[in-house]
């Protein structure tokens, strides 16, 4: 079975159930959809092919792995001031997602206790893979 991304409501149902039970649960959101939100702001604040843009889009998405979020939220909210609301759109998605997800990623804990961050290749070829076909007008 795929793993499946927690939505707000089911970490409160999951974290309310391990309290009842007495049970400590670490929820670690995986790595591969923070990485997606970063990397739409990154093409918001840049054009998507260009070289700054993948150097912005791999030091903002390596930040939250060494528990730097509030840095790549800071970094988000300076440089997005002066864009316009449509272009701020993406970028304030990615700041609410970082910002109110802040307990859930843990990823450097998750790391020391040799558990997966992500999806995996999986995960990652199905998006890659869908981003092909809609580049070559396939539906």
């Amino acid at each position: 079975m795929t793993p499946r991304p927690l939505g707000l409501a089911a970490t409160f149902v999951i974290t309310a159930e391990a309290a009842r039970r007495d049970v400590h649960v670490q929820i670690v959101i995986d790595f591969i959809h923070v990485a997606e939100r970063l990397w739409a702001a990154a093409w918001r604040l840049r054009p998507p092919a260009a070289p700054a843009t993948e150097d912005w889009g791999a030091t903002h998405a390596l930040a939250p792995l060494a528990r730097h979020t509030d840095q790549v939220v800071t970094a988000l909210t300076t440089q997005a001031s002066t864009l316009s609301a449509r272009r701020r759109d993406g970028i304030d998605a990615c700041i609410r997602y970082l910002t109110g997800n802040t307990e859930h990623l843990r990823h450097e804990q998750a790391l020391e206790a040799g558990w997966p961050i992500a999806t995996g290749v999986i995960g990652a070829c199905r998006h890659l893979i869908a981003d092909r076909f809609a580049l070559a007008g396939a539906h």
